[in-house]
């Protein structure tokens, strides 16, 4: 199974007006994203589910996606909160998650933050820490390997300014 980490896209800051948690994308943010998954849905990824961190700007970012997977793909697909997306994050039993779900998935999106995602890139991936950066709106593709899939090859990294490119 293929494991599609992709980074939130631009959110407002947090401070008077919203909370951390409550931060939505800004309009910036939506279109960029927008474009970005433009260009991503041309490699035509097997995306069964979506998952998505229980923080605003997360969740609107997998409804982005979702949408824009619909509308590509011609098949629904829904969004499901996993609170082991968001800190204190929980990779194993995010995993765990997911194969409880649909163990047959051809491909898992998971939309999180960082420095949460390069975590879970390296330790998939055996890289150690720090090895990675997700820009705003990345997506990293994993092909889940090993016993319980605790492992994987890392066999895409594509920072959202390529993924925009691809797009046009």
């Amino acid at each position: 199974m293929n494991l599609y980490l992709i980074r939130h896209g631009i959110a407002e800051d947090a401070g008077e007006k919203f909370s951390d948690a409550q931060r939505p994308l800004t309009r910036e943010g939506v279109k960029k994203f927008r474009q970005a998954v433009e260009g991503f849905m041309t490699l035509s990824p097997p995306i069964d589910l979506i998952f998505s961190s229980p923080l605003t700007r997360a969740r609107q970012t997998a409804d982005i996606l979702a949408h824009q997977i619909e509308a590509a793909q011609h098949y629904p697909i829904s969004v499901q909160v996993c609170p082991s997306l968001a800190p204190p994050d929980d990779l194993k039993a995010f995993l765990a998650s997911v194969f409880q779900i649909n163990p047959a998935a051809r491909g898992v999106a998971a939309i999180g933050h960082e420095p949460i995602l390069s975590r879970w890139i390296a330790g998939l991936c055996g890289a150690g820490h720090g090895q990675f950066e997700m820009k705003k709106g990345a997506i990293a593709g994993i092909e889940l390997t090993g016993k319980q899939h605790l492992s994987g090859e890392l066999f895409m990294l594509a920072p959202p300014a390529l993924l925009r490119q691809m797009a046009r």
